[in-house]
């Protein structure tokens, strides 16, 4: 039995006092005692958890569940739970190791927070009736597991299938905005979480798949919470805000602020843009990861696009094919959806922008095709215009197009930082260069950890190769190559940034990367620039810089 406490790194890094207290007691009065009383043997502490082996399979899975219903009852914390009967070996440290241990552990991972996810050699070792605790048993592809496990999922702790994130059959994520806590000046960081409060209620309201509520409904329960507090002291203010999943009460995303208040709507207005891109981004990769593994045929339209989208963000051809296929089945499921369209279409797509493969792999009428449908279906939604946006870009070099498409997507949504991209995109590969430079360099710095972070690095490299900033250029696409070194943009961004530094492009480390990823001078041709002569320009770099033709 492996066991591990939810969200226990972020909980530390919040309230460090208060994590070690309520752990101390979740060991010495829930856990330890109840594996005491199960005859069950503690291997080792990791930290924030237990590995744990009993003689009976009957012992083992009675320990479990007495420990989750235990801590249903009174815990603070969560634990997820993983049973496996299978060979160990014991070494002279009194450690034990083996396939037992490691199938273990990757149940534990996958077990909803708290509950317990048991293998079928633990279920079909079980009475009847405590094999009728249990549901599912649906082969699963674990982790660094070669071959795939039937798993169960206890049914005590909530109707909940095998999914960390919300129970299948959700349409949408509901978010729960809670009033944000205030401190030091209370009067004025009063009206300053109003203000917050207003805006994020008003921007994340506009957002399609995702549903916004002030008040807990017990009929219809949020899925996450945002939740915070606001601190003023004269003219300085410091705002945290999180968002956290419902169910397990684990942190997805945190930020925090620090500001002046001479101008309190553009500081709350920072905070809006901020908060609203983290929500699209956290809550469909936070619920994705859930879906990742599971097999379309087996979701639902909106948990095919969480599983979507957290591939999207993995950025390499698997995850990219699975990532087509989920959003083809979600269109098949839906076809009038506008945020499965535009995502489907984005998926065709996705590989030109990242230099994988270049226009003429893609049907671009198609894709379009599929991105006007888009549109059609969901004349408010923002994210169909900017997807169309970066399609005309990328497919058509159609710089006025995608400038239109994303001015409109700020209509609807003026804080909508993927359409601000979209328009620094237009002018930088449709000559003005110089001019937003600046504005793709401040999206960066506001979203330092975004999965798209490593693209915007190249694409801002690219730019100052091109007005000759050398220096600039090339500790860019150094950060995005060692972030994401798989995808070929940062590799050839690299490589011209490298251009005329010979210490680098005659080395060795350096050859091996240009022929590793097949660079190629001609790869110039595929960044839409306006004009030709931009990209010959670009091309006699990438010669300089001992690329083949």
């Amino acid at each position: 039995m492996v066991a591990d406490t939810v969200g226990y790194s972020k909980m530390m890094e919040a309230d460090e006092q208060a994590t070690l207290a309520a752990f101390s007691e979740l060991r010495q009065s829930v856990v330890e005692p109840t594996v005491k009383q199960s005859q069950g043997d503690i291997i080792k502490r990791t930290g924030d958890g237990w590995l744990v082996e009993f003689a009976s399979v009957l012992d083992a899975v009675s320990c479990a569940i007495g420990i989750q219903e235990k801590l249903r009852l009174h815990g603070t914390l969560k634990l997820r739970i993983g049973i496996h009967l299978g060979d160990i070996v014991h070494d002279d440290d009194g450690d034990i190791f083996g396939d037992g241990v490691n199938v273990a552990a990757r149940l534990e991972s996958i077990a909803p927070a708290g509950s317990l996810a048991i293998s079928d050699q633990v279920y079909n070792a079980l009475d009847d009736t405590k094999k009728a605790a249990f549901e599912g048993g649906k082969e699963r592809e674990l982790k660094n597991i070669s071959r795939p496990i039937r798993v169960w999922a206890w049914q005590g702790a909530s109707t909940q299938t095998m999914l960390p994130n919300g129970p299948i059959g959700a349409v949408f994520p509901t978010i729960l905005l809670e009033p944000l806590g205030c401190g030091g000046d209370e009067n004025l960081a009063a009206d300053l979480a109003l203000e917050i409060q207003s805006g994020l209620e008003h921007a994340i309201s506009k957002r399609s798949g995702i549903k916004v509520s002030t008040s807990h409904n017990s009929k219809n329960p949020p899925t996450y919470r945002l939740h915070g507090r606001c601190r003023a002291f004269g003219n300085r203010c410091r705002v945290h805000i999180s968002i956290s999943a419902c169910n397990s009460g684990e942190t997805c995303w945190s930020t925090k602020v620090d500001g002046e208040l001479d101008d309190l709507f553009g500081f709350v207005d920072d905070i809006v843009w901020q908060v609203g891109a983290a929500i699209r981004v956290q809550l469909n990769a936070h619920a994705g990861e859930g879906y990742s593994h599971l097999p379309d045929g087996e979701l639902t339209e909106q948990q095919l696009l969480s599983k979507a989208a957290f591939h999207m963000h993995q950025f390499d051809p698997r995850s990219m094919a699975i990532a087509k296929a989920s959003m083809a089945a979600a269109v098949e499921l839906e076809p009038n959806n506008p945020m499965a369209l535009a995502m489907h279409s984005y998926a065709l797509m996705q590989s030109v922008p990242l230099a994988m493969n270049s226009e003429e792999d893609v049907d671009a009428d198609e894709v379009l095709s599929i991105a006007d449908k888009a549109v059609e279906m969901g004349p408010k939604v923002d994210y169909a215009f900017h997807n169309r946006a970066r399609i005309r870009l990328w497919l058509r070099r159609d710089h006025q197009g995608c400038r239109q498409d994303a001015k409109r997507a700020l209509i609807i949504n003026p804080g909508f930082h993927f359409a601000k991209e979209d328009l620094a995109l237009a002018d930088i590969f449709g000559g003005s260069v110089a001019a937003r430079l600046e504005s793709l360099s401040s999206i960066v710095q506001n979203f330092p950890d975004h999965p798209t972070t490593p693209y915007r690095l190249s694409i801002l490299s690219l730019g100052y190769t091109m007005l000759g900033d050398t220096k600039s250029a090339l500790t860019l696409a150094l950060d995005a190559y060692e972030r994401k070194s798989i995808i070929r943009l940062h590799p050839l961004a690299y490589a011209a940034a490298a251009a005329g530094n010979t210490a680098i492009t005659g080395s060795n480390e350096f050859q091996k990367i240009v022929e590793d990823h097949g660079l190629r001078v001609l790869d110039a041709n595929r960044f839409p620039f306006a004009d030709e002569a931009t990209s010959a320009r670009l091309a006699s770099i990438l010669r300089e810089a001992g690329l083949p033709e």
